[in-house]
């Protein structure tokens, strides 16, 4: 189980912001691309072959998406995400799913 995780520190004004991008190392990019951009409205920053970021409605957020075993890939980012140990948060998520009620909410399986 790995996740790739990327950090990029901005600049603004005297104040240092971070911004956190998580990845999920999956054999499935186009079911999960399909899954988070029909069920959820996320839409697609970047995307390749073995590769896919996508965003949050509004642009807020980012997450990654990386097919396993790429050979320039360091060992640890080889072997793909087991479906344990990693949950993902998604705040004000009534605000853009309309008619979901939080009794209703349910869990997808991330990759």
């Amino acid at each position: 189980m790995y996740a790739l995780c990327t950090g990029v520190v901005l600049q603004q004004s005297k104040l240092n912001i971070m911004k956190l991008n998580a990845g999920i190392i999956t054999d499935n990019l186009q079911a999960t691309k399909h899954f988070y951009v029909a069920q959820l409205g996320f839409g697609v920053t970047f995307e390749n072959e073995w590769y896919l970021l996508l965003h949050t409605p509004g642009h807020s957020s980012e997450i990654a998406f990386l097919k396993p075993g790429l050979p320039a890939q360091a060992p640890i980012f080889q072997q793909p995400f087991n479906g344990r140990g990693v949950y993902l948060d998604y705040r004000n998520w009534m605000k853009w799913m309309p008619g979901m009620k939080p009794s209703k909410a349910k869990a997808y399986p991330l990759a």
